[in-house]
């Protein structure tokens, strides 16, 4: 029930989303174009624009330099994405992947350390437009309306029925388009069966809200750098409040439909799915090598 309830609200936000906005509204990505794997989602989206059906799929590694272990760890992923846009403004998307931890070079023999990483659908209701040239740059304004529904085995245990998250951006490009600034922010509603884990009996969380800020800049060609910073307070059942921030740099290069990425990230909380819905935010200093194809 209470994941036809998430639906429901996805739903009702897209009406009244839809009903104030004119016809003339533009409908653009949510997502701007802005470091690592920013600027990869940022082509898949292209590609959505052009055509109702998206598809990407990439495989990525990652460390942590802030863990101490020897030998170090790494997180192997392999992601497929799909997306179906309806009438411009509204989608409805699937993600799942699969990931293998390896100690060096040797995989690792724990079972805990490979499986799905996730499996999730989503809908999502966008809108764009322009607010023309003023203080040296182009603005325009985005915002969306967007839900999750975890579909994981261990979601179902945890209780995590999905999350429904608003989140309005102001799009800034300066010198003719050359360098791009994002700042968005946002409002993410957690739905939780349980007050507390019944794995960790730790306190789940119910909700978010934070703000962050991308730029990226081209270098030569198809060649850009990327610079991204954001904090996020979040609430849990038993009325406390975490803060965690995060920033990262990266390289990205795009050949046609092919992605590559390097990036690091330094902070309190990452935003590929690392942390989970119900896990207190740790301290994180991540290094990551990305590549994505899309279709």
């Amino acid at each position: 029930m209470k994941n036809v309830t998430v639906l429901a609200i996805i739903a009702t936000l897209a009406v009244v989303s839809g009903n104030a906005y004119s016809a003339e509204t533009e409908a653009k990505p949510v997502k701007a174009e802005q470091s690592a794997e920013g600027k990869i989602e940022a082509r898949k989206e292209d590609k959505e624009a052009k055509a109702p059906f998206g598809a990407s799929v990439g495989y990525s590694i990652s460390t942590d330099f802030a863990e101490k272990l020897e030998p170090r760890l790494y997180q192997h992923k392999v992601a497929v994405d799909a997306s179906y846009k309806f009438r411009d403004y509204f989608s409805m998307s699937f993600s799942t992947g699969y990931f293998f931890k390896t100690l060096s070079s040797s995989i690792s023999g724990y079972e805990e350390d490979s499986g799905i990483s996730h499996i999730s659908l989503g809908i999502s209701r966008n809108f764009s437009r322009k607010l023309g040239k003023f203080v040296g740059a182009e603005h325009s304004i985005s915002a969306g309306a967007s839900g999750s529904l975890p579909m994981m085995e261990e979601d179902r245990i945890e209780g995590a029925h999905g999350s429904v998250e608003l989140a309005p951006k102001l799009n800034s490009k300066f010198f003719d388009r050359l360098f791009s600034i994002s700042n968005r922010v946002y409002y993410q509603f957690i739905f939780n069966k349980f007050d507390f884990s019944p794995v960790s009996n730790e306190p789940t969380a119910n909700g978010a809200y934070g703000w962050t800020v991308d730029s990226s800049i081209p270098i030569v060609g198809e060649l850009s750098a990327g610079l991204g910073f954001g904090i996020r307070r979040t609430r849990y059942s038993d009325g406390f409040h975490s803060f965690s921030y995060s920033n990262s740099q990266s390289l990205s290069y795009s050949l046609g439909s092919l992605s590559m990425s390097v990036s690091h990230s330094n902070g309190g909380y990452t935003d590929d799915g690392t942390v989970e819905l119900w896990y207190v935010d740790k301290y994180r200093r991540l290094v990551k090598a990305t590549l994505a194809y899309s279709f």
